[in-house]
């Protein structure tokens, strides 16, 4: 892994700007160009009521940005031969096989027009006693799903069960837990060292309260780890966006393209928001993550092999609002410094 260099003055000072203006604990953002090293600062504190500040190399949770990895994934299953985009759930499992959702195809839950609801009942699925994988297996049973809102297979409909779902493809097709695939296909040896996933280990998120932000170690259960709970260092998420880019033979260029396009500007594809940007040189890939105690942002240019991203250890419409400006400062002055 490329370690990060010194942080640009420039950064730390819209990272300090804009803390104040949110009054945020802690702020971490970053961009790379494919090759080079990444260039991150961080403002602020760990947490409320420590004064330890929050590093660069800290590990920050991800949220539903995990999804643009768990779809990595299954792209890879797919340029092994191991998978098809046009592979039924019912093809892949006997307890699926049941479902009413048996004949949608992994290209449905990836671009989240399988009909899915958009969530389960986490908790008592998690309260079952069951393994992951047979917890992730068992997501489709309906009485999970009771009370959840359905919808039509063909339109979007965001669906952090089919993102569930696919990590139980996962296991699956791997023979092993999503969990360990992530280590041993995302991670690999040395090149991330930070991956995991919960709360991360040193760094707290927050929740709002009437007195301000209070530290909270709060989380979504690790069933849902392929739809939102990885954690890792914000350089070792930049250099993850390598993976999505042509510099990468991680996956076939069919596969890549293929979890990268969609029909309309700002639809869904494989993981991600695809639009087109005119400093992306072509389309832009993006994605927000919150677990409502974090927020993180992540945006690609597979094109020109740039990527920006921004981590908040609290969340909220005002910081959701703050992460946008603090990308766009990013993309204004990395143009003319990054290369």
């Amino acid at each position: 892994m490329e370690t990060a260099s010194s942080p640009p003055e420039w950064l730390v000072d819209v990272l300090e700007r804009e803390r104040k203006v949110l009054d945020c604990p802690g702020l971490v953002a970053g961009f790379i160009d494919v090759g080079n090293k990444p260039q991150i600062a961080s403002v602020g504190i760990a947490r409320v009521g420590s004064e330890t500040p929050l590093q660069v190399t800290d590990a920050v949770h991800l949220g539903s940005c995990t999804k643009a990895l768990t779809a990595l994934l299954i792209g890879d299953a797919i340029s092994a031969g191991q998978l098809r985009f046009s592979t039924t759930l019912g093809a892949l499992s006997p307890v699926w096989k049941k479902s009413p959702w048996a004949d949608r195809t992994i290209d449905d839950v990836l671009r989240h027009e399988a009909g899915l609801p958009e969530n389960a009942k986490w908790w008592g699925l998690a309260g079952t006693g069951l393994d992951l994988t047979s917890q992730r297996r068992d997501v489709l049973i309906t009485k999970w799903l009771t009370g959840s809102k359905r919808t039509t297979r063909g339109k979007y409909a965001y669906s952090n069960v089919g993102y569930v779902v696919l990590g139980s493809v996962i296991d699956t097709v791997y023979g092993m837990p999503y969990e360990d695939v992530v280590q041993l296909r995302i991670a690999r040896p040395n090149f991330l060292q930070s991956i995991g996933f919960g709360n991360p280990p040193s760094v707290s998120g927050h929740r709002q309260a009437q007195q301000g932000y209070l530290p909270t170690t709060l989380d979504n259960p690790p069933v849902m780890n392929s739809a939102g709970r990885l954690h890792m260092s914000m350089g070792d998420w930049l250099q993850t966006a390598s993976l999505h880019t042509d510099s990468s033979d991680f996956l076939s260029q069919y596969v890549r393209k293929q979890l990268q396009v969609s029909p309309v500007d700002g639809g869904y594809a494989g993981g991600w928001i695809v639009t087109k940007r005119s400093w992306a040189g072509g389309p832009a890939l993006t994605h927000a993550g919150s677990n409502t105690f974090w927020f993180a942002i992540m945006w690609i240019a597979p094109n020109t092999g740039r990527t920006f991203a921004v981590v908040a250890n609290a969340a909220g419409a005002d910081v959701s609002n703050g992460l946008d400006r603090i990308i766009g400062a990013m993309i204004l002055k990395a143009g003319s410094t990054s290369r």
